[in-house]
């Protein structure tokens, strides 16, 4: 069920459980045992506590991202440029990318709510929700502000997340439950 720590416990009263037994009949069912807790234990604090983490670093890495980008300054630019630039700002403007402050904060609270769908079905470890909600979230990313060099990182973070199994698969579970079964 996900439930690392839970499974770390059961698993050391299992084995303090086939230490009491001195049986040689039983050394195939501890070897299982043991493989099992070292799958586990290799895991460490586990892949969705890992995840939420860098989901939380890279929701906090958003607020970095430039909302315009400065048009370079060309120093060869005509009279009428050079006399009406302190009065009129020209830039480049990307149609995708929101301008208007209102909607910023509406894209922005939108956002907020993918990450928590993300967030919730991390707990969940459902990968179909969280695929789904890491692509809304990237589909805001690319309103809410231009293109730049930082927000293709943000993006490229975004699909190793989204890569991510929130249920590894380990071989080794299982085993000592099919050892028992066996005997």
């Amino acid at each position: 069920a996900g439930d690392l720590d839970g499974a770390r416990r059961l698993y050391g009263l299992a084995a303090s459980a086939l230490d009491s037994i001195d049986s040689p009949d039983y050394l195939n069912l501890r070897q299982a045992l043991i493989q099992e807790r070292n799958a586990l234990d290799a895991l460490g604090p586990g892949v969705r506590a890992r995840t939420a983490a860098e989901l939380e670093q890279w929701a906090g890495q958003l607020e970095h991202l430039p909302e315009h980008l400065q048009a370079p300054a060309d120093a060869a630019q005509p009279w009428w440029q050079q006399l009406l630039s302190p009065l009129v700002q020209i830039r480049p403007a990307d149609g995708k990318v929101l301008i208007a402050r209102s909607e910023r904060i509406a894209a922005n609270d939108s956002l907020q709510i993918e990450l928590s769908l993300a967030r919730a079905a991390l707990e969940r470890g459902d990968d179909k929700a969280w695929q789904q909600a890491l692509d809304r979230c990237d589909g805001w990313l690319q309103r809410l502000w231009p293109d730049s060099p930082q927000r293709q990182q943000r993006r490229a973070e975004l699909q190793q997340l989204r890569s991510v199994e929130l249920r590894p698969n380990l071989p080794e579970l299982g085993s000592t439950l099919q050892q028992l079964r066996s005997m």
